[in-house]
């Protein structure tokens, strides 16, 4: 439920439940957005009289539970999905019941608790060491939040949790020592690890129960739309909505974790990304979608800048998401204003 709040009468901790603009129709806040005091102080400087807000807001006590209730049935489709794969890489087919399973966990978070929650427990269970199985379900989740926002089909949001999750089960059949290199890989490496796309499709291709197109997403992730990817380099009329959606997940979630041979990049060195040179590799609508919604969940959050200072994220321009406002040891400033950088997200 959402109502029409005045600015004045906004607390910090309301949702904002739709864009604001100004009068010439300039985005000023984004749905979703966590209010703060600085942005109260903004909209009312702009001659906002009134926003959008969730309302009844969510108990703390109510919300604390389903975010318990998230992070158990989180931590369960790890295992899941670890159990998936070892019993892949030993010769078992897939276990229908699980993939089931895990698109039903997922699902019914969907409604059940805010989307900076799901961001939350993602960020605050990351393990270089379980990448493999934590990847999936977070390609998942984010999947599903991408085709949420883009306004799909409930059967349609659901196909997309299960190609998130599915998307790397071809790395089944690739062997360990290689998946967990730390080290440069070498050619016949990597050539090895990028037929993982076709282990997975012949895996899903072997049950009647998996729809095409999840099969199709599956196979083809990592192609890209100005045919730079693999393993066909095929052109973007034959890549579907599916496989546009896993591919900016997948991406998203890799350079946001640590790994094995590397640290996690920011959100934002993401943002970048897919706004300058991943704007030819990747569907330029499901990019932009998926970081207009993800910039909205890192208001409030404490950073380390580049100058060794710590900050807080306290407004993200709509209009300019890679600069957004910090608040540290009491000033307001937009990072480029001090030419400095996001380091890392504390």
């Amino acid at each position: 439920m959402t109502v029409d709040i005045q600015v004045c009468d906004c607390s910090e901790g309301d949702i904002l439940a739709a864009d604001v603009f100004n009068h010439e129709g300039v985005k000023l806040v984004g749905c979703n957005t966590m209010i703060n005091s600085f942005i109260i102080e903004k909209l009312l400087e702009m001659g906002i009289e009134s926003v959008q807000v969730y309302d009844p807001p969510i108990k703390a006590s109510t919300r604390e539970y389903k975010l318990k209730y998230l992070i158990s049935d989180y931590k369960e489709n790890i295992l899941i999905v670890k159990d998936m794969i070892h019993e892949l890489a030993s010769g078992k087919k897939l276990d229908i019941n699980k993939v089931s399973k895990v698109t039903d966990s997922i699902f019914k978070h969907l409604n059940d608790v805010n989307s900076d929650d799901i961001m939350n427990c993602i960020n605050n269970i990351k393990n270089s060491d379980e990448y493999t199985y934590l990847h999936s379900v977070n390609v998942a989740f984010y999947s599903m939040l991408m085709a949420k926002w883009m306004n799909l089909t409930e059967n349609e949001i659901k196909k997309a949790i299960q190609s998130g999750f599915l998307h790397d089960i071809g790395k089944a059949k690739v062997p360990l020592k290689v998946l967990n290199k730390s080290t440069p890989l070498t050619k016949e490496e990597f050539n090895l690890i990028k037929k993982h796309p076709i282990y997975g499709y012949y895996i899903l291709n072997d049950s009647n129960f998996i729809d095409i197109d999840i099969k199709r997403a599956v196979l083809l992730h990592h192609e890209r739309v100005n045919r730079t990817g693999y393993p066909f380099s095929i052109s973007a009329g034959k890549i579907g909505i599916l496989t546009r959606i896993v591919s900016v997940a997948d991406v998203y979630d890799a350079m946001t974790s640590d790994r094995v041979y590397k640290k996690k990049a920011t959100p934002f060195a993401a943002f970048e990304m897919f706004m300058t040179e991943g704007c030819t590799d990747f569907d330029t609508y499901v990019t932009s979608e998926f970081v207009s919604h993800m910039a909205t969940f890192l208001t409030g959050t404490d950073v380390l800048l580049s100058n060794g200072e710590k900050g807080k994220i306290v407004y993200i321009p709509p209009h300019k998401m890679l600069q957004p406002v910090i608040c540290s040891n009491g000033d307001y400033f937009s990072i480029d204003e001090k030419g400095l950088a996001i380091k890392e997200m504390l």
